[in-house]
């Protein structure tokens, strides 16, 4: 329903017979009122290009930059497309994200693992309490997070998810990082996946690591579409990602495996099921934001990741605040179906 939903929305943009202008080795789209468009044309966006007169003879293309009143094309021809006709833009929605969660529901059910995520009873196994020096000053005078931390370092809920949530200003981030270095100094060898579903969410937590841990630990993983954006990212960030050598590449397993730490989107996460990655590889998955996404986007740094044939082989941690806005869900049919549910219950 979704996939239908985000389509549909997509053609609500499209431009028909439209002229285009030709400037510096790009097409350009004039646009009227662009920041009010609803979905927003956003850089990246792919797109079809076809004479108005033929419109079958489509090439493909992307949004190469978004302008005040138009935007610009990269259309994939090696042909000079006639600027005094008229052409058809169409635009297609980002599948990706989508396909991915589809992946993700198919590892539960091929798996079988779905009773990890909704358990009947919680696992509960005892925990160390000794032997914890704080890093940071505010957890030393909060026990609140000093018991969080001590229970997500000792896998206290194992397999199941052990839960952080709080409203805002509560130090739910700052309970990440302190269990995650906390983590690192018990096992100098162990292999953390943090994942969120904003690419801001990842890059707090990772300039908060980098204040305590050493760069050659950390690794950010951004997504191909980042790589126009780089003048724009922090450098602190791009010298320890996959932007460090000035354009896009994703890591292979042994250089994933020299890094502690990696961070990155809930749907980059997926690259690792992909790439067949040894569901041993990550002892633990942090997922912040959570409370804000949807349950199979959550599943995706999860499932084919760390897990296998009816078994979890990490700590999974969900942190969020399930009294914030909840995941966006685009189709109407989609939204009163989880009405229903929640009312049915």
């Amino acid at each position: 329903m979704e996939d239908c939903a985000q389509t549909e929305n997509m053609a609500k943009i499209d431009k028909l017979n439209k002229n285009l202008s030709w400037s510096q080795g790009y097409y350009l789209l004039s646009i009227p009122n662009l920041s009010e468009h609803n979905p927003a044309i956003m850089e990246g966006d792919r797109i079809t290009v076809a004479p108005s007169a033929q419109p079958r003879n489509k090439l493909l293309g992307n949004v190469h930059q978004v302008k005040k009143d138009h935007i610009v094309l990269d259309v994939q021809t090696s042909d000079v497309l006639d600027v005094k006709a008229l052409y058809d833009i169409h635009f297609l929605p980002n599948r990706m994200t989508i396909q991915l969660e589809r992946e993700a529901l198919d590892y539960v059910k091929m798996q079988n693992i779905a009773r990890f995520f909704f358990p009947n009873t919680i696992p509960t196994h005892p925990i160390e309490v000794s032997r914890f020096h704080w890093i940071n000053e505010s957890v030393k005078t909060n026990p609140e997070q000093q018991s969080a931390i001590m229970h997500i370092v000792g896998k206290a809920s194992f397999p199941a998810p052990y839960i952080l949530m709080g409203p805002p200003g509560t130090g739910k981030t700052t309970t990440i990082v302190e269990a995650i270095c906390q983590i690192i100094k018990r096992n100098p060898d162990i292999k953390i996946l943090v994942a969120a579903s904003s690419n801001y969410a990842c890059n707090v937590i990772t300039h908060r690591l980098l204040k305590i841990l050493p760069e050659k630990v950390i690794f950010r993983m951004f997504a191909n579409s980042k790589e126009s954006e780089l003048d724009s990212i922090d450098n602190k960030l791009v010298k320890i990602s996959n932007l460090k050598y000035g354009s896009h590449y994703y890591p292979d397993i042994p250089e994933l495996a020299s890094y502690n730490v990696v961070l990155t989107t809930l749907a980059i996460a997926g690259k690792f099921a992909q790439a067949k990655i040894s569901r041993t590889h990550f002892s633990y998955v942090f997922i912040d934001e959570s409370g804000s996404c949807t349950e199979p986007s959550t599943l995706i740094p999860i499932a084919g990741v760390i897990s296998s044939l009816r078994k979890i082989h990490g700590q999974i941690v969900l942190a969020g605040d399930p009294m914030q806005l909840g995941p966006i869900v685009q189709s109407d049919t989609a939204r009163e179906c989880l009405v229903d549910l929640f009312h049915s219950d």
